[in-house]
């Protein structure tokens, strides 16, 4: 993972395990296949998934830090996965989809949410968006994508 991610950066890149919420502002995960294959066990298993370590010890201590985490597309659900005991509300656009249903077995609270649109979870800091779970074309995904970044950086001027 570590070899695609610098190709595709074409940049300098650390390590998830080197990577701790005090030194950062937000955390924005992208969603895609890759997410639930390379991040989680999601893709196999739903709600009885687990995530790579790193990344829960991230997720965890972003939330009691009080740092903003934007999850897209289906990166909701891993959201989920480590957080579902503390009831985020999040979306995978409708709740009624097979992984909606998945992420809401873990404890977390699914809402119905058009493509261009956000839902934030002001309590717990979180905002999320169905982009390609959703999105036709990438302009959808555009508009649901650019209003997530704005919620996340509105939710990090207020610490």
């Amino acid at each position: 993972m570590l070899q695609e991610s610098a190709r595709l950066a074409r940049g300098r890149i650390e390590p998830l395990s080197a990577a701790r919420a005090a030194d950062l502002d937000a955390l924005i995960l992208p969603g895609g296949s890759g997410a639930a294959h390379n991040l989680a066990n999601f893709a196999e298993l739903g709600s009885l998934a687990t995530l790579i370590p790193d990344l829960r010890t991230l997720l965890l201590e972003c939330v009691a830090q009080r740092k903003p985490i934007g999850a897209i597309c289906i990166a909701p659900a891993l959201v989920a996965i480590a957080l579902g005991d503390q009831r985020p509300r999040i979306t995978l656009g409708s709740p009624a989809s097979e992984p909606a249903l998945a992420a809401a077995a873990t404890g977390a609270v699914l809402v119905d949410c058009a493509v261009q649109d956000v839902v934030v979870d002001e309590g717990l800091r979180i905002v999320s968006t169905p982009a390609y779970i959703l999105a036709k074309s990438i302009a959808e995904a555009n508009a649901g994508i650019g209003r997530l970044v704005t919620e996340v950086l509105r939710l990090a001027r207020q610490r």
